[in-house]
C-alpha cells in the first residue's frame, strides 16, 4: 500500500486500505455524514478500498461511497458519490464508469 503526501483519511466510520493499493497526492476519503445542524452528531459510515486500487491525485471519495472494487482506477479530481465495482476506470463530477478494465 503506498499513500501519498497530503492525502487526507476520515476514518469516523473507519475505513480499511486493501494491499497493493495507491493513493495519490492531495486525495481525502470521507467515512461520516451529519445533519444540518452544526451540533448534529456524525454519523460513521465504514469504507472498503478494495486490493490493487489506484485512487488518484486529487480525488475526493464522499461518504456515501462504500467500497471500491478490487483493480479499479479513480482518476485525478474525480467526484466519488458511490460505490464502485471491481475492474472499472471512473472520472468526473460526479464520477462514473468511463472503461471496463480485464482482471490482471
Amino acid at each position: 500500500m503506498q499513500i501519498n503526501r497530503g492525502v487526507k483519511i476520515d476514518h469516523t466510520g473507519g475505513v480499511l486500505i486493501r494491499e497493493h493499493s495507491l493513493i495519490s497526492e492531495g486525495a481525502t476519503i470521507y467515512s461520516h455524514t451529519h445533519g444540518t445542524d452544526p451540533h448534529s452528531i456524525p454519523k460513521g459510515i465504514p469504507k472498503t478500498i478494495g486490493p490493487k486500487v489506484w485512487i488518484g491525485a486529487h480525488a475526493l471519495i464522499m461518504e456515501n461511497c462504500s467500497s471500491i472494487g478490487e483493480g479499479s482506477v479513480v482518476a485525478a479530481a474525480s467526484v466519488v458519490t458511490k460505490s464502485i465495482d471491481p475492474h472499472v476506470v471512473v472520472a468526473g463530477n460526479p464520477a462514473r464508469v468511463i472503461r471496463r478494465l480485464g482482471n490482471d
